[in-house]
């Protein structure tokens, strides 16, 4: 059963607006280029819709490597839906016809698979080119409606640094299509067109669309436009002042000290601004509090707005044993918050200071796969009561002596108390053989941690049998991520792995364990309309080699929109019942921001039945009646599991639906849901 959310709104885009967010971005393959017959050849074919028509003007590339690796070439279908990719040199290609933001009716990219093609790039068959090649015709299509775009929150403002230096930050959360189903998003006015794309992630409120520019833009009105692949769009206005002297945080005054060691509830601060009278907008100041992890991938903690600069940091929020810079920003009220000054950033670690403790050390193998930046060869160690400011040296020594010293990279968890780990990454294998972990501080306090490696190459899971697939829309927030296990060898253990969008910090790992379907704990609680990446590594044994599976996008729906869900026998179906077996259908509604708006219900059931008519519907309180009706009209409210039938029907085919939409009397359909019911004879 699919769940849809039509929103009142236009359904199509013209290519020409398409076109004008994304020309340039690709580069475009020359037509009728010389090429020698026997080293270099080329692919052609025809691209058609769902709809049997050709599909003019978009792009057909052909990559050396799967999913978008090793750009090799690409084609532009002309009025006719054909297309040819020149001057190919020999050996395989996998090739995809890119729809997304250049068709309208949501098409989606499909890529070539020796049939009918795939949407997803790990289904792709490679194409030999040897020559001439002909026959590549892609049958696109459509792809799986998702909410419409909100913005939850859409701004800019100025931002002067400790330096003195400013910036412009235009910045939204935006909730409904994941990044991989925005066309454009863009900011344009006095100071010109910009464009926002994903960016780093709030633990509050998840991802982060923005962008940031060296200079203080022109007053003005400034317009924010985004548009998806279903043709939605959507636009705010924000008129800009800037103002110069908005003061600064005095460093002098911040408390604690820069490189304090601190509970995970700090009380963080410092002295108020002073007013300069004679400003163009003098008063009233607000007060922000911003941490970041060590190395400014994410956002753990932002505060609201204060009158005064004192903060105490909520339990829950940061992680024991673990370093963050934060800062406090000064906040201009008089110009909507659209003008901010930063204080320099400080550090603190969540932890007693004392002598080094290092804990699980790790030596793994990460051969070339779908990983991306993680293949490699790594060495890592957690470790306690030491920032890494007061860290002497940290190293690491085979067995004949040799050195390999810490180059500073440190990794960070979201969710989860994990004490921060020290990674070092080498290009070339490590030997097989037994190491040791060497950390000391400032005043001379050591430990030490061995760990043996034996290198043995580990397989990926399948990306086949993988669920969700890939950009998929969950209405949960627990979801359950399942995958088949590596046959031949059942020692192999799993881990799933879930990201931010953009893989700058994990949000959760699972324990290792030979289960291959994990469900995302209770506790968790994703911030949803965000969206996120999830991995299954897989480990050996004896914990040194791991496979890392492809990421893959899933976006969790916000509950922003109404939410209806309609089941038979508990069941999202199809369900197939046999005839005298009652059927049980009932009916849940999540009203989500809309509790209490006047809307028209819908309970309908569309029948077997040719006379006297196949539609019967639900009317309360009186029952089933023939024909489509209104349930009833009232305030939305929360409900779950209401039963409306527990009835034995007759054979033949039925679907139920559950809608609700705007109270007019008439079945738009705007929150709809639906099951299907066959039922057969004994």
């Amino acid at each position: 059963m699919e769940k849809t959310m039509a929103a009142r709104s236009v359904w199509w885009i013209s290519l020409i607006l398409f076109s004008a967010c994304f020309m340039g971005l690709v580069p475009m393959a020359f037509a009728g280029s010389v090429w020698d017959q026997e080293t270099n050849g080329s692919i052609s074919g025809y691209v058609e819709d769902p709809w049997g028509n050709s599909v003019p003007g978009i792009p057909v590339v052909a990559f050396a490597d799967p999913c978008w690796t090793n750009w090799a070439g690409e084609g532009l279908t002309d009025q006719n839906g054909d297309y040819t990719i020149s001057d190919l040199p020999v050996g395989d290609y996998y090739v995809v016809a890119q729809a997304k933001c250049h068709t309208a009716g949501h098409l989606l990219d499909q890529w070539w698979n020796n049939a009918n093609g795939t949407p997803d790039c790990d289904r792709a068959a490679p194409v030999n080119v040897s020559g001439t090649t002909d026959g590549i015709d892609f049958f696109l299509e459509q792809g799986t409606p998702y909410p419409a775009p909100v913005f939850d929150i859409v701004d800019m403002f100025s931002n002067r640094n400790p330096d003195g230096s400013v910036r412009t930050v235009f910045y939204a959360f935006v909730a409904g299509p994941s990044p991989e189903d925005v066309c454009c998003f863009t900011v344009s006015g006095p100071g010109g067109t910009f464009y926002l794309e994903p960016s780093i992630s709030f633990k509050q409120r998840g991802l982060l669309y923005g962008t940031s520019l060296d200079f203080a833009v022109p007053d003005g009105m400034y317009t924010f436009m985004l548009t998806d692949t279903m043709g939605h769009s959507i636009s705010a206005t924000r008129d800009f002042v800037y103002n110069n002297a908005v003061p600064q945080i005095d460093p002098d005054t911040m408390y604690p000290a820069d490189g304090s060691y601190v509970s995970t509830t700090p009380v963080l601060g410092a002295d108020p601004v002073v007013v300069i009278q004679d400003s163009e907008y003098p008063a009233p100041f607000k007060y922000q509090l911003q941490i970041r992890d060590y190395h400014n991938n994410a956002v753990w903690y932002s505060s609201e707005y204060l009158d005064n600069p004192t903060f105490q940091v909520p339990e829950g929020v940061l992680q024991p044993n673990t370093p963050y810079f934060w800062f406090i920003r000064v906040i201009d009220t008089n110009t909507q918050a659209r003008n901010r000054t930063q204080s320099p950033m400080f550090s603190f670690f969540t932890g007693p200071q004392g002598v080094p403790l290092l804990e699980d050390p790790v030596v793994v193998s990460m051969p070339p796969s779908h990983s991306g930046w993680e293949e490699g060869y790594y060495f890592g160690v957690q470790s306690r009561n030491t920032a890494p400011w007061d860290v002497d040296y940290l190293q690491i020594r085979d067995e004949c002596g040799r050195v390999y010293p810490w180059t500073g990279l440190i990794t960070y968890w979201f969710t989860h108390p994990c004490y921060f780990g020290h990674l070092l990454w080498s290009e070339t294998p490590i030997p097989d053989g037994t190491y040791t972990f060497e950390m000391a501080n400032g005043n001379g306090d050591t430990d030490t941690a061995t760990r043996s490696y034996v290198y043995g190459p580990v397989p990926e899971v399948s990306e086949e049998t993988r669920h969700p697939h890939p950009n998929a829309y969950l209405d949960t927030q627990t979801p359950t991520f399942s995958w088949d296990p590596i046959s031949g060898d059942a020692s192999y253990r799993y881990r799933l792995r879930i990201r931010d969008f953009n893989r700058r910090i994990v949000w959760y790992d699972s324990p290792f364990s030979t289960e291959t379907n994990v469900a995302l704990p209770e506790w968790l609680r994703l911030p949803r309309g965000s969206s996120y990446k999830w991995q299954v590594i897989t480990i050996d044994a004896e914990g040194n080699n791991v496979a890392y599976s492809r990421a893959r996008t899933f976006t969790l729906n916000s509950n922003r929109f109404p939410w209806t869900d309609i089941k038979a026998n508990g069941s999202d179906g199809p369900l197939t019942a046999a005839s005298g077996t009652p059927v049980s259908i009932t009916v849940s509604l999540n009203p989500g921001e809309f509790e209490g708006f006047n809307a028209d219900f819908w309970i309908a059931v569309h029948t077997p039945f040719p006379s006297p008519g196949d539609w019967y519907t639900y009317v309360h309180p009186t029952g089933w009646q023939q024909g489509v009706h209104r349930c009833t009209q009232a305030p939305l409210f929360p409900f779950f599991d209401v039963e409306v039938l527990n009835l034995a029907l007759t054979p033949g085919s039925y679907t139920f639906y559950f809608a609700v939409d705007p109270p007019d009397g008439v079945p738009t359909a705007e929150v709809l849901d639906s099951v299907q019911v066959r039922v057969q004879p004994q």
